[in-house]
């Protein structure tokens, strides 16, 4: 019997392939099934996927045009056969245990998901990241409630409950187990209008508003390489077309779950976010030629017009888990705005 299927889409990473598959092939946890999805790779990382499905039959090869990570999962999830499902970015690697501690602790708990801790790792250095202040399992809807609404910030957030205090963000797939029962019976799949936007959020909040029981062991379970020039720090034009795709379809999920007020808070701290991030990629980038008067109106508009407008209002400032952020949310609140954008102009770094 497959214990655990993973899920790996690989596009372009011929020099991390390797220790990626050796970290999934090593586990201790030997029930398990490798989907290696190459998604029109230009580099040799399709000759490294055969090679090892060669060598041990628990890689699945799947090789296809270019379609993104979220049609590559897809395409995982379609195959796959593991009562549960873990997702791996192909870039990263897991420790060696990783698998059986999350699978131990679903079957102990009988979680639908159970949540890791990782680390941040450029392969000398790592940086630990706990997701929740301390371990638990639970089946209470309050609680589950909050799992689900930390989906919505970025990095940690003073997000609590009874259970717990604080944590960090719920959206990346890559350290959640998940019961694929729950996954099949609820038809649950990555969204493709988004444009690799927030896609993987989507799919968690999905994911959280199905399932009855939460569990999180703290040990860490996943190393994410950080990898320099990553290509969500690179300028994007788009990029403000690109988070109202993701505003419509977070705002369709609102109206289908009847979704309550606390959610919509936590909703806006994504928004902040996303704000944020638009000043680093786009508004502040050397690559962007507007003036810097232009600039500043362009993001004026941004400013007062929604959901920023309502994100800025209803925001509980509590919420977010540094100063700096409190501080901008304050200072937009009370419409500096001219002030926010000059701090934003001396903290920006290319």
């Amino acid at each position: 019997m497959v214990k655990v299927s993973v899920v790996l889409p690989i596009y372009n990473v011929e020099p991390y392939l390797r220790k990626c598959l050796d970290s999934l092939l090593g586990q201790t946890l030997k029930e398990i099934q490798i989907i290696a999805v190459d998604d029109g790779s230009p580099d040799n990382s399709a000759s490294i996927v055969d090679e090892y499905a060669e060598k041990d039959s628990r890689v699945y090869p799947i090789h296809k045009k270019n379609g993104g990570v979220s049609a590559a999962r897809n395409d995982g999830l379609s195959v796959a056969t593991g009562k549960y499902i873990f997702f791996c970015d192909s870039d990263d690697w897991l420790d060696k245990s990783a698998l059986e501690i999350l699978y131990d602790k679903a079957e102990k708990e009988n979680a639908d998901v159970v949540i890791g801790d990782f680390a941040q790792s450029d392969e000398v250095n790592h940086l630990p990241r706990r997701m929740f202040s301390n371990e638990f399992s639970t089946d209470d809807p309050k609680v589950l409630d909050i799992i689900q609404e930390m989906v919505m910030p970025k990095g940690y957030t003073k997000l609590s409950s009874s259970v717990f205090s604080g944590g960090y963000c719920m959206a990346a797939p890559w350290h959640h187990l998940i019961r694929h029962k729950l996954i099949k019976e609820n038809h649950l799949r990555y969204n493709l209008k988004v444009r690799g936007m927030f896609d993987d959020g989507l799919f968690m909040l999905e994911v959280f508003e199905h399932a009855r029981i939460v569990a999180y062991v703290s040990k860490i379970t996943y190393y994410y390489r950080v990898v320099p020039g990553s290509i969500t720090n690179r300028y994007n034009s788009k990029i403000l077309e690109i988070y109202q795709s993701v505003y419509q379809e977070i705002d369709l999920f609102i109206r289908k779950y009847n979704k309550n007020e606390a959610f919509c808070k936590a909703y806006a701290l994504r928004i902040f976010a996303y704000l944020n991030k638009s000043i680093a990629v786009y508004f502040l980038r050397p690559e962007n030629k507007k003036s810097d008067k232009e600039k500043y109106k362009e993001l004026l508009n941004v400013l007062r017009s929604e959901p920023y407008v309502t994100a800025i209002k209803n925001v509980n400032i509590k919420d977010f888990g540094t100063i700096n952020s409190k501080v901008l949310a304050i200072v937009l609140r009370l419409h500096l705005y001219k002030v926010y954008w000059n701090i934003k102009k001396c903290t920006f770094r290319v």
